[in-house]
């Protein structure tokens, strides 16, 4: 899953157009704001693609985790203070 979400940042960011950058150098922006008003918003969409595939790629194992471990270490999610449900 890393190495896809690696490569589609890389390409994200390669197609971003250079112009943009170099008119804000020129206008006097630092990196930051470079990055900030520039990259970040071209980035919106890869980065919301990924987080919608990452959470379904979580969510699919979800049923492993549950039936491998019952719910949580041990039967601690199933006590509420000194009551055993």
């Amino acid at each position: 899953m890393f190495r896809f979400m690696a490569i589609a940042f890389m390409a994200a960011m390669q197609a971003i157009p250079q112009d943009l950058y170099e008119a804000a150098t020129i206008d006097g922006a630092s990196s930051w704001k470079r990055f900030w008003h520039i990259t970040l918003p071209n980035l919106r969409y890869i980065i919301l693609v990924m987080v919608v595939l990452h959470v379904t790629f979580t969510l699919n194992n979800f049923d492993f985790v549950y039936l491998s471990t019952g719910g949580g270490p041990g039967r601690r999610d199933r006590s509420v203070g000194n009551l055993h449900l």
